[in-house]
């Protein structure tokens, strides 16, 4: 297919536009956003799919905004053997025609004419890849689909070297295929009409399995319930022996208690006698230790009073340093303070001379403000009343300019009249008194009607003629568009315009001189900011001399209040010092002397509580041997140990004779005998118990017919294998038919790649280089890139490499389906991200393309294209 021309008329904001494409290599139409270049290929799609009474929002959205019509389109095309113009009016008044040249004439309108319109294009058109090849404004980084389009599935077949494909009924048989194994399969598995014949028969094996087993159980039964009559009869007899043992187990269990209640006597006995052997020896223990307690008391009670005499000479010689030591400290803090008073002095009068100095700059920043916001004023007032800035002074020039180059074209076009004055004379040129003296010529340009006259004695009218009519025209419309311009700036003469030009720039520099003061002086403050600072230093400034004491003398200036407020700081810290230091001493030897006076103290406290605790230990001591002597606990002592061996020797004697008697043997078995008893009477009572529920089961199930039910759901585990093996059959068959088109259909696509590949190589080494190599999908699709042997994933691609390798792709497709009849490529705002190298290169392929193929190239940005040799350029406005 071949578009000759495309004709737009009230298309959204495009009035009417009309553009003729080169037949075959490439056409640049050229335009400014908005100019309507994307509205050329929606016209084409709205022409070729919508009916003229459409009312979708794709077709509403091409309505002019402009005017109250239809919008058109109407284009000359050649498909084929077919030339025909076709166009359509929407909206209002819609109306479809159809004009076909050749090979015969025809012409249709309405329904009629959309459908044979339509019919010509799909017979001579492949009407899904002519669409994958465009490049749409803002989808330059997209791949084509070019999966299943005929005319490529053709061209690449017969370059692979295959036989002519047959069309689209192998797709037809192939989805049909396709839809018969989706009905048995999806990606997950079996379907549910599968899934639910394969339950039906594991439902009917589960019912026969249960019936199998309940009749499998009921032959267990009926052994189980013969089995259960012979232990019940064993374990009778075996119940009768077990009761006689465990009661001659009992009988020598009893005999064991005597044995136990002597020996358990004894050992109390024994115990008892151990008490008594403790307190004893507790109580003479107790003597001894306190004996030994008064003595240590004693002792240490003398040592505490000699060390108490030994120390009283050190105090005095403390507490008379100590002295000494405060009357130091005194002396150092009253220095001190004095010193603090002097800095704080000095630093009143530091602050006060740096308030004066900031007073008397922050005056001045006020005073500086004050000076440039009057000045700012007067140049607000000028910049109000002057009109004529920069563009417009630019205007009038050229305004201007375009004045005197009429008035030239009009003073070339015009007469000229010379007078000459044969004495002297005053005549009136065109009613301006001109004096001329004998001799003088004048020569005057005659731009319309002149009249030159000497009172009294001559009048002349000179025309310049009908030749001068359009430069005089020309002239005095310029003219009256300068005045016109003059008139709106205010002024009345370029002169004039220069001038306040002029004094508008130089009131905007003083607004600017303005704004700098303002920041310069201003700062961080605002106007009312800096005049709170002046109010709030000046009552500190006037009225700190009064209240300052008059010694010392005040500092002149501010370096010198600096030097002596820093004097005194080094003072005062020096005096700090000393009184520090002096306050270490005191501390020092007070801590000292505290210490003395404390271990003094100590000393006699520690003498004294010695004393008491020794008093207090006499006199307990002195109590205990009133009422017990030593010799009476020494004398329990030894009853209690003669005592305490005789019990000991009984008590063993007793444990002896139970041990003999082997008691632990005796009341194992006799509660091994028991628990055996017991345990064979209760097996005995169960299993009579279970024996009776068994014999009644049996004789329920022996009426339940499990027989019959049995072969009943065979024969229902029969039917429900036959249908789910017929269903597998089904889906199988169904997946395998699938699988084996889909690998041929595969297999048949793989042996495009090839040449596919082959012709974006060679396409794509004339931008990229020789050793441009890609990697393409079976689905045609360029899946990476290889130059320089680095090979980079497409998706990894910077966006210039992505847009240039899917046009590559593009051209590639339309070349190799040329010999089909031909698609036109349309590139709609591309090579946005390319660099200039490539630009270049692209537009040498596109040349080379345009030999084979027509190339449509939409674009606001001539500059891409200017590399493109011998193409059609059109400009749109």
């Amino acid at each position: 297919m071949r578009i000759r021309r495309i004709q737009l008329r009230n298309w959204r904001g495009v009035g009417e536009c009309t553009v003729e494409f080169a037949p075959s290599g490439v056409t640049v139409v050229e335009g400014p956003n908005e100019a309507g270049k994307s509205s050329l290929v929606e016209a084409l799609d709205l022409l070729f799919d919508e009916l003229d009474s459409s009312g979708k929002s794709r077709v509403r959205a091409a309505k002019p905004v402009h005017a109250d019509a239809g919008a058109e389109v109407e284009v000359d095309i050649e498909s084929g053997a077919y030339a025909f113009t076709y166009s359509k009016r929407f909206h209002k008044k819609a109306q479809t025609t159809l004009t076909v040249r050749a090979p015969r004439a025809e012409s249709l309108t309405g329904r009629d004419a959309h459908e044979r319109a339509d019919a010509i294009l799909r017979e001579t058109l492949d009407v899904s890849l002519w669409k994958a090849l465009r490049v749409s404004q803002g989808m330059g980084l997209e791949q084509a689909d070019l999966s299943g389009k005929p005319w490529l599935t053709a061209a690449l077949d017969r370059a692979a070297g295959g036989a002519a494909p047959t069309g689209g009924r192998e797709e037809a048989l192939f989805d049909a295929v396709r839809g018969e194994r989706d009905r048995w399969w999806s990606d997950r598995g079996p379907r549910k009409e599968i899934g639910e014949a394969d339950q039906r028969r594991a439902d009917a094996a589960a019912v026969v399995a249960q019936l199998k087993g309940e009749l499998a159980m009921l032959d267990q039964d009926v052994d189980r319930a013969a089995t259960l009559a012979k232990e019940v009869a064993r374990l009778e007899v075996s119940c009768i022996e077990l009761e006689r043992r465990a009661s001659e187990h009992a009988a020598a269990a009893v005999a064991l208690t005597k044995l136990r209640a002597a020996r358990d006597d004894a050992e109390r006995r024994f115990a008892q006698a151990e008490t008594a052997h403790a307190r004893a020896q507790a109580a003479r223990d107790e003597r001894v230790a306190l004996a030994g307690d008064l003595a240590a008391a004693e002792a240490a009670t003398m040592e505490a009073g000699h060390a108490l005499t030994a120390g009283s000479p050190g105090m005095e010689g403390a507490r008379a340093a100590l002295a000494e030591a405060e009357k130091d400290l005194a002396l150092a803090e009253a220095g001190a303070e004095a010193a603090r008073r002097e800095v704080e002095l000095r630093e009143r009068d530091f602050e006060y001379r740096h308030d004066e100095l900031e007073l008397q700059q922050m005056s001045e920043r006020r005073a500086r403000l004050a000076v440039a916001d009057r000045e700012a004023a007067s140049a607000e007032e000028t910049v109000a009343l002057i009109l004529v800035d920069d563009p417009t002074l630019a205007k009038l020039r050229a305004l201007n300019e375009e004045v005197v180059k009429a008035r030239v074209r009009l003073e070339a076009a015009s007469a000229t009249v010379s007078v000459e004055a044969l004495r002297s004379c005053s005549p009136e040129i065109d009613g301006t008194l001109t004096p001329l003296v004998r001799g003088e010529t004048r020569d005057v340009r005659v731009l319309g009607t002149w009249r030159i006259e000497v009172p009294g004695v001559l009048r002349m009218d000179v025309r310049s003629g009908a030749g001068t009519d359009a430069p005089r025209t020309d002239f005095e419309s310029r003219r009256r568009g300068l005045d016109a311009a003059l008139a709106a700036a205010r002024v009345a003469t370029l002169d004039e315009a220069e001038s306040a030009n002029v004094r508008l720039r130089e009131a905007r520099r003083t607004l600017a001189d303005r704004d700098r003061v303002a920041k310069d002086d201003l700062r961080d403050l605002t106007r009312e900011g800096l005049a709170r600072k002046i109010d709030n230093l000046q009552p500190r400034v006037s009225g700190y001399c009064a209240q300052r004491p008059a010694s010392p003398e005040l500092p002149a200036d501010f370096e010198t209040a600096q030097d002596l407020r820093r004097k005194a700081k080094d003072d005062a810290t020096a005096a700090d010092a000393a009184s520090t230091a002096a306050r270490a001493h005191r501390d020092a030897v007070k801590l000292r002397a505290d210490t003395t006076v404390a271990m003094s103290n100590e000393g006699e406290a520690r003498l004294r509580l010695l004393r008491e605790q020794a008093a207090v230990i006499r006199r307990r001591l002195d109590t205990q041997r009133a009422g017990t002597p030593d010799e009476a606990l020494d004398s329990a002592l030894g009853h209690a140990e003669t005592q305490m061996a005789a019990v000991a020797r009984e008590s063993q004697v007793a444990r002896e004779a139970l041990d003999a008697a082997q008691p632990d043997v005796v009341d194992g078995l006799a509660r091994s005998g028991r628990i055996a008893a017991d345990k064979a009477r209760e097996d005995r009572h169960g299993l009579t118990s279970n024996l009776a529920a068994l014999r009644a089961t049996l004789q329920l199930r022996g009426e339940d017919g499990l027989s019959e039910r049995l072969g009943a759901a065979e024969a229902a585990l029969e039917v429900a294998n036959g249908e789910a093996a017929r269903k597998h059959a089904q889906a199988d068959a169904a997946k395998a038919l699938f699988d084996a088109m889909a690998a041929e259909r595969d297999a048949e696509r793989a042996r495009y790649v090839a040449p596919f590949r082959a012709k974006v190589e060679a396409l794509g080494r004339t931008v990229f280089g020789a050793d441009f190599a890609v990697d393409i999908d079976d689905d045609l699709r360029i899946t990476s890139r290889t130059l320089a042997g680095r090979t980079v994933e497409f998706d990894s691609l910077s966006g210039g490499a992505k847009e240039q390798i899917g046009v590559i792709s593009r051209i590639a497709c339309a070349i190799l389906a040329a010999d089909e009849g031909g698609v036109p490529v349309i590139l709609d705002d591309a090579f946005g991200w390319s660099d200039p190298d490539r630009l270049e290169r692209m537009g040498a392929l596109l040349a080379v393309v345009g030999r084979t193929c027509q190339v449509i190239l939409l674009t606001c940005d001539p500059i891409r294209h200017r590399h493109i040799p011998g193409g059609r350029v059109v400009r749109i406005a």
